[in-house]
């Protein structure tokens, strides 16, 4: 894509086909092009590319990636292109969810999606960007790094300045679809090459210093500006899970320079400890076979995928974190870590069995090279060399169970010990497994850990399960107290409850068809006191004053970029549809569902009419769902409804009168 303005003839760092589309800090049409871009991107897909989806009926579930969710909670419903989950009450579109999950701003989802679906976006003039700014707005930090890795490229192929580093990447063996693959570059043997190429660009020192690609000079001798943070090195783009780089890692090319790996600094866009090298290339395939493989650095994750284990990621210099677990799961089942076979290796091995312990995944370690007839090398120099593959593959095939390797060392450790240090030891590891969440994960997993402790001990798992602390992990706790933080934007769930606005509001986007021509005025958007459903019976006013249907989808058309009301749209129509489905049965079961929606919509006009007189909102007075569900005595839908039961009954126990229960008293 073109990333705006020309290149530079005098700088080797830009070279043809590097300029960026739309150029920095343009505005988009959003409500033009946002219906073009939605109607082109299925959600199931869209949210397939990122989770592994099971089907449910008509829909699909998967573990929900927006709380710490141990089951499929989050249901994606094609008919609806939404999203949304019954646990934590995360719900939108397709661009809400591209927009949490790959922490987006809307226009940078919008620009994502569109060229995923090949769109062309209307643009308009750019506005003036401000300068005086003490926080550098992410649209800059973010423009910063992908035109530094255009840069970073350019000099790896076209410029004198990156012969050093195209030799070090022929004699790692890595090929050219590895490059292109992994965007990778060079960084010049030059201290200010990358910042007056950027600079020409546009982009603020601030914005370089605040991307992790330069840094500020200290002003000794009278200096001032910024300078190269990476300089004559082998440049490995770090990506998020949407593909764009978020931070830069260099490798020394002059043996004399150290150390010998670097990396941008941390900044809003880049935590080491969130990201995991690789992930974006790696993630189709960890999806498809349900399977991640773990190594440690970046030669490692290319040599892998390069030799088709293209379900590969890499930590970063970092110990495997939380956040890498919440990272894959609902993606991946399994992981297998290929760390070193030494001590510290195995030691890295526990630690990340402990870490990922409250997940559904199982966590397994590569046997070691050894075991499968190699020496003990890294997975690059194993797959240089013939039938390196093969070996590897054994390596992954014969994986173990870090639990059964963590209980395995327990047994060694307890072996030859007196009954009051073995009861010491063991002590300590129940108060450990309760730490990393035993008393918390599901009961299989529970269950396995028990057993292997009362294997040690010769006890049965009853004993175990006595002798177990009470009490929650250090995780789940820290967890707990994230969650509790920083609500800081208002946000709509639909309680048990309903008060009559909020029935109306979900009735008229569930099932618009119920609406009367004498029923519209009783959505009138100054009658609810919440901003967001305000919003909201405003969107179904736009609907209905245009001489249309105010589904859930022209609905959300007219709310426009309000992503906080466009999530409340979806979970008060989802929430309504939810109380009022049935199960689908020859057919039958939407209409019944549809039935029951314009019943409760027609009840909730009355209701609403009766309470109007004294109160000032429709929100006030909350009423039990479930007993609007229920049809009148003597209505045409308590005898169609009657009718329904007397057919299942017959259904359910055959032609047969006798089989049939006597009315009481006969």
């Amino acid at each position: 894509m073109d990333r705006g303005g020309s290149s530079s003839a005098r700088d080797p760092g830009f070279g043809s086909g590097s300029a960026r589309s739309g150029g920095l800090g343009r505005e988009l049409d959003r409500a033009r092009d946002r219906d073009r871009v939605r109607e082109s991107s299925d959600i199931v897909e869209v949210i397939r590319e990122h989770l592994a989806l099971v089907p449910s009926g008509r829909e699909f579930k998967a573990i929900c990636p927006f709380h710490d969710d141990h089951k499929p909670s989050m249901y994606v419903v094609p008919s609806k292109q939404i999203y949304h989950c019954f646990s934590c009450g995360a719900t939108g579109d397709v661009f809400t969810f591209v927009m949490k999950y790959l922490g987006l701003e809307f226009r940078e989802a919008l620009e994502m999606l569109a060229e995923r679906a090949g769109i062309e976006l209307t643009r308009l003039v750019p506005a003036e960007r401000r300068a005086d700014d003490d926080a550098v707005p992410l649209e800059q930090i973010r423009e910063a790094l992908a035109l530094a890795g255009d840069f970073y490229r350019s000099v790896l192929h076209n410029s004198d300045h990156g012969r050093a580093a195209r030799e070090m990447v022929a004699s790692r063996g890595i090929s050219a679809a590895m490059v292109e693959r992994f965007a990778l570059g060079a960084a010049p043997d030059d201290w200010e090459r990358l910042c007056k190429a950027l600079r020409a660009k546009g982009v603020t020192e601030a914005a370089m210093v605040a991307a992790g690609v330069a840094k500020a000079r200290e002003g000794a001798g009278g200096r001032s500006g910024c300078y190269d943070m990476l300089r004559n090195r082998l440049v490995f783009p770090i990506h998020a899970q949407h593909g764009k780089a978020i931070a830069f890692g260099g490798r020394k090319v002059n043996p004399e320079d150290e150390p010998k790996y670097l990396n941008t600094p941390e900044t809003p866009v880049f935590k080491k400890g969130k990201t995991l090298y690789g992930i974006a290339q790696a993630m189709p395939e960890v999806i498809r076979t349900g399977r991640v493989v773990v190594v440690e650095g970046y030669v490692d994750v290319i040599a892998c995928h390069q030799y088709g284990f293209t379900n590969v990621v890499g930590t970063l210099g970092t110990a495997l974190t939380r956040d890498h677990a919440r990272l894959l799961r609902g993606r991946a089942r399994e992981v297998i870590l290929l760390f070193d076979a030494d001590e510290a290796g195995r030691r890295a091995a526990f630690r990340a069995g402990e870490v990922f312990f409250p997940e559904p995944l199982d966590v397994r370690v590569a046997a070691s090279p050894e075991a499968v007839g190699a020496e003990a090398k890294d997975p690059d120099e194993l797959l240089a060399e013939s039938g390196g593959g093969e070996v590897l593959e054994a390596m992954l095939e014969r994986s173990t169970d870090v639990l059964g390797l963590r209980f395995e060392a327990l047994r060694d450790r307890v072996a030859g010990l007196g009954p009051a240090a073995t009861g010491a030891a063991i002590e300590e590891e129940l108060r450990r497994l309760v730490e990393i969440g035993i008393n918390e994960v599901e009961p299989v997993r529970r269950r396995y850990a028990v057993h292997q402790v009362a294997g040690v001990l010769g006890l049965s798992a009853y004993e175990v399960e006595r002798m177990l602390p009470t009490g929650r992990s250090a995780a789940r706790r820290g967890a707990s107290a994230d969650d509790t933080e920083g609500g800081e934007h208002e946000r709509y769930t639909p309680g048990d409850t309903l008060s009559v606005g909020e029935l109306l509001l979900g009735c008229a986007m569930a099932c618009p068809e119920a609406i009367g021509a004498s029923d519209r005025d009783v959505l009138r958007a100054d009658a609810y006191s919440h901003p967001l459903l305000r919003t909201v019976a405003q969107g179904v006013e736009a609907v209905l004053a245009s001489g249309g249907a105010p589904g859930l989808d022209p609905v959300l058309r007219a709310i426009g970029d309000d992503e906080p009301a466009r999530e409340a749209a979806i979970a008060l129509a989802s929430h309504v549809e939810r109380i009022h489905k049935v199960e689908r049965r020859n057919g039958r079961g939407q209409d019944e569902s549809q039935a029951r929606l314009g019943h409760a919509w027609r009840e909730a006009v009355a209701r609403a009419r009766r309470e109007r007189g004294g109160a000032t909102t429709l929100e006030a007075k909350p009423i039990s769902v479930a007993g609007l569900s229920s049809p009148a005595p003597g209505s045409a839908d308590a005898i169609a409804a009657a009718m329904r039961a007397k057919v299942k009954l017959k259904q359910a126990l055959g032609r047969d009168p006798a089989a049939l229960p006597r009315p009481y008293g006969e």
